[in-house]
């Protein structure tokens, strides 16, 4: 595989959130607007500014058409690949700070303790939850939420359903469904990753963090999660026996600074992750180790990573406004 073709970018504002969505990347700054790069040909990417919020984009999430983004202005919003804005509610003195985008195209976001869902033309409302949802992911029809003392498992094919409550004490900052649905993962915010095995009962822990954990992210094949918040790049493993009782896979030691994100390809054993010293790494699972060189983004902590549906593209982007889209050749066989 040759090497990643880089075009560095520099916003006038810090970076907070970042998608793809066909061959246009998103960064979400905190002065309200989106920057649209398109990324066809990556030799003369080209930028577009949108205008999506009164204040900063708290989350940006990739839809078939284009985006959807929550801001600190309580406003939700869709952006096309052209970067047209549509209104699709308003929720005044709210931060609209965690939303995901299900396979059939659902939009949810969490409004406090709440989370309004848009299925095509239909809204409704789940919960209340038992306190600010403060993270979401969906996998097939389900959608997690993660809060205070747990997580809330809800059933898309019947939204009407009781949902599925899962204990832990504690501060649970986002949730991980894996590939196939079987396990829950979330980020504490007592330095540990914890899991509930959701077809029979059982429960894991994966600490050693010593401080919250940041983000999480699945591998492909559902045999490896990667998780941010220490100085090691690594991935656990959800293999046959499972993480308890085994050390994770350690891809990349960043010394005394920590990964602030992580991002693992779609289909390849690769894991992007970012540090707070601005630096990137590209983790190879297969190899136990990195692939190339650390990239130097920024020398402020990364604050987003997003991958391309298709593999090809992956765009960083720092608390200081700048930012890197990248394209990654893919092997013979996977083009």
């Amino acid at each position: 595989m040759s090497e990643l073709q880089k075009t560095a970018w520099r916003f006038d504002a810090g970076a907070v959130a970042a998608a793809i969505s066909g061959s246009i990347a998103a960064v979400g700054l905190g002065d309200g607007r989106v920057r649209l790069i398109d990324l066809t040909d990556p030799r003369e990417a080209t930028l577009r500014v949108v205008s999506a919020h009164h204040g900063s984009v708290l989350a940006l999430a990739a839809t078939k058409a284009g985006f959807v983004s929550g801001g600190d202005d309580g406003r939700l919003v869709t952006i096309s690949r052209e970067g047209e804005v549509a209104e699709l509610g308003l929720w005044r003195g709210r931060q609209l700070d965690t939303l995901t985008v299900t396979a059939d195209g659902t939009i949810a976001v969490a409004v406090g303790r709440v989370i309004e869902l848009f299925q095509g033309a239909e809204r409704r409302s789940l919960g209340p939850h038992p306190s600010s949802v403060a993270g979401l992911h969906s996998r097939g029809n389900l959608l997690a939420a993660a809060h205070y003392d747990g997580a809330t498992l809800w059933d898309l094919a019947d939204p009407t359903a009781e949902p599925k409550r899962l204990t832990w004490k504690g501060s649970h900052l986002a949730a991980a469904l894996a590939p196939d649905s079987a396990v829950l993962c979330t980020a504490t915010q007592d330095g540990e990753v914890h899991g509930w095995h959701l077809a029979a009962t059982g429960e894991m822990r994966m600490s050693g963090y010593g401080a919250k954990v940041r983000a999480l992210s699945w591998s492909a094949d559902g045999q490896w999660l990667a998780a941010a918040g220490v100085p090691l790049l690594h991935c656990w493993p959800f293999d046959g026996p499972g993480p308890e009782g085994r050390a994770p896979l350690d891809l990349h030691d960043g010394g005394e600074v920590a990964t602030t994100t992580v991002a693992c390809h779609p289909f390849l054993p690769l894991v992007a992750g970012g540090y707070g010293d601005g630096m990137l790494v590209l983790g190879d699972i297969s190899a136990r180790g990195v692939r190339g060189e650390p990239i130097r983004v920024s020398k402020r902590e990364i604050t987003a990573l997003a991958w391309s549906g298709d593999g090809r593209a992956l765009v960083a982007a720092a608390g200081d406004g700048k930012a890197l889209t990248m394209t990654l050749p893919l092997p013979v066989g996977l083009r």
